[in-house]
């Protein structure tokens, strides 16, 4: 039995999305867009983490959103996940000056701004990624029936 359409590209995009802003983040490194657009910092870590949770939330969801009261652990898990790789991103970031002699952190507020920006993705992530895989009640209630 082959993957749900609706998974596939869910899937596809939170992966394409979380690459995008990978990208973002290195290229705007690199052409000094973190100085000359202040919002730039926040535009690189929401969609990075909004791809992610798409990606994680649709990949997982097939195995984990049987039921309805399964989506909303699997949101908070799919979030819960997404900012353990923005906390590690920061701690990375935070090595990589202390390494290096770079200046990647800007501060606590530049850390605790990063971390809200993440938030914000995943959980847009995670509330897109659940939807559209959600099972209709009829046909759930024919599989209960033929079990």
């Amino acid at each position: 039995m082959g993957m749900d359409p609706k998974v596939q590209r869910t899937r596809f995009h939170g992966c394409w999305l979380a690459c995008v802003g990978g990208g973002l983040g290195l290229l705007g490194g690199e052409l000094g867009w973190y100085a000359a657009f202040a919002w730039f910092d926040d535009l690189a870590h929401g969609s990075t983490s909004f791809g992610l949770a798409l990606a994680l939330g649709a990949h997982v969801s097939k195995t984990l959103a049987r039921r309805p009261s399964a989506w909303r652990v699997l949101r908070v898990v799919v979030v819960a996940a997404v900012l353990c790789v923005g906390g590690a991103w920061e701690v990375f970031e935070w090595m990589h000056d202390r390494l290096f002699a770079t200046t990647m952190v800007h501060g606590t507020a530049d850390t605790v701004r990063d971390l809200a920006a993440d938030s914000v993705g995943a959980l847009a992530g995670a509330l897109a990624s659940v939807r559209p895989l959600a099972v209709p009640r009829d046909r759930s209630s024919q599989s209960e029936r033929a079990s």
